[in-house]
């Protein structure tokens, strides 16, 4: 994928956003992949950095348009533009929101995250693990028809 001045922009922010991890500037590089169901995904990252560290992450919607935490759309609006309120792919569904809220960099024990549909509804759970503490969270993610992506996380113990 050619880095247009919309995509540059987008970079950019992300570049600061990794550079913001270290006291000293870093060799940040920048790939675009497809990622879960085809979706294109900027990463920006620095090769050497230590695991939960120095990346950054961006779900690309049409138009180039940035969705996640560090993009101008909700993933909700992505989800429901590309069909996906019906999905049955939890797995790909999960990756999706491990770009889109953790930069991908998620610790997930979820051998079977489960997706529910009720009511123009789409329900995703799973358990996230904190580094180091090894914490675990309970998270619940939901879409609905219309409105924002909703994504609660609760401690399990």
């Amino acid at each position: 994928m050619k880095i247009t001045k919309k995509l540059k922009k987008i970079e950019d922010k992300l570049k600061a956003l990794a550079q913001a991890d270290y006291k000293h500037p870093v060799n940040l590089e920048t790939h675009i992949a497809p990622g879960p169901f085809q979706i294109p995904v900027m990463t920006v990252c620095y090769p050497k950095a230590h695991p939960g560290t120095g990346m950054r992450r961006i779900l690309l919607g049409e138009n180039e348009r940035a969705y996640g935490r560090h993009g101008e759309g909700d993933v909700a609006d992505l989800i429901r533009g590309l069909g996906l309120m019906t999905t049955t792919d939890a797995q790909q569904l999960l990756r999706l929101v491990n770009i889109a809220y953790y930069d991908g960099i998620a610790l997930l024990v979820n051998p079977d995250p489960k997706i529910t549909h009720t009511k123009n509804t789409l329900e995703l759970k799973f358990t996230r693990t904190l580094h180091p503490s090894g914490q675990k969270l309970l998270v619940t993610f939901i879409v609905k028809e219309t409105g924002l992506a909703l994504l609660t996380e609760i401690n399990s113990r």
